[in-house]
């Protein structure tokens, strides 16, 4: 499998949050990492991320979904809702 970028997440102004499917070592991984962009404008990796096989991905979103559950429920002071950065999806 090689990488397949199946959505970015946009953090800040210079900042994205990738989520991508690829092989390491022979393993199937879902790797969800920052990437910010250089100086000279190319999208680079940043250290901030992390890299699980993907046989975790169904419990990994139900953590995700849980914790979007637990915000609906939560007071909105705090809460940056007007800001929430943009998601692009790139199923293909």
């Amino acid at each position: 499998m090689s990488e397949r970028v199946v959505a970015e997440i946009r953090k800040n102004n210079r900042e994205v949050i990738r989520v991508a499917l690829k092989e390491y070592e022979g393993r199937d991984i879902c790797s969800v990492r920052v990437w910010y962009e250089a100086e000279d404008g190319t999208m680079r990796p940043g250290k901030d991320g992390l890299a699980f096989k993907v046989e975790l991905l169904p419990e990994i979103a139900e953590a995700v979904s849980a914790a979007v559950r637990s915000l609906a429920g939560a007071p909105k002071s705090g809460r940056r809702s007007s800001q929430r950065p943009s998601r692009r999806s790139l199923n293909s």
